[in-house]
């Protein structure tokens, strides 16, 4: 198990090519051996950008983020402002029933 733990830390670093030889021998040898350490690696290896490689990608467009939380804002703030004045309506119709306005 021990070699389990070493080799489950070696693979983010295994995976960007940054291990030694002996290192990544090590590594491919014991997941050739390891069926649960296979199994981390098939599932740490699903995700192997980084958030800087696909920035810098272009897969993150901060921008359109942005206006996309933006537009959301205005839609439940506008919402809200709808349910308030339906709401004082319902509530003003309910207080002065015969007021003749």
């Amino acid at each position: 198990m021990s070699n389990c733990n070493i080799v489950r830390d070696l693979l983010p670093l295994y995976l960007d090519g940054e291990t030694s030889p002996e290192s990544s021998e090590m590594v491919k040898s014991h997941l050739e051996e390891c069926d649960e350490c296979r199994k981390y690696f098939r599932n740490y290896n699903r995700f192997p950008i980084s958030i800087q490689e696909a920035a810098s990608h272009g897969k993150y467009h901060y921008s359109a983020i942005a206006r996309r939380i933006r537009r959301r804002n205005i839609i439940q703030l506008s919402a809200v402002c709808a349910a308030f004045l339906f709401l004082g309506y319902f509530i003003s119709r309910i207080l002065f029933p015969n007021d003749k306005r």
